[in-house]
């Protein structure tokens, strides 16, 4: 059986649980590359590098979720969402 991509490069887990787990959540692009990010922080490139990497792309959903709507999950109002 062909080894997938994750499991041929040492700074992600050998077992494949950060895949399982992107998966497993359907995180879309954004959630998933902060898993990767975090679970991979300091083993590949320099840790802070990997960690601002992750915050990019949280960044980025916070504000693609602000466009989308001002409200919580649970329906209340927030202020500041998507914005810098």
């Amino acid at each position: 059986m062909k080894s997938s991509k994750a499991e041929r490069h040492g700074h992600y887990p050998k077992s494949g649980v950060v895949w399982d787990c992107i998966e497993e959540c359907e995180l879309n692009f954004n959630l998933g590359n902060v898993v990767k990010y975090v679970c991979r922080a300091g083993k590949k490139d320099e840790e802070i590098g990997d960690l601002r990497k992750a915050a990019d792309c949280l960044g980025r959903e916070i504000a693609r979720k602000g466009t989308r709507t001002n409200r919580d999950d649970h329906g209340r109002t927030q202020t500041g969402v998507g914005q810098a």
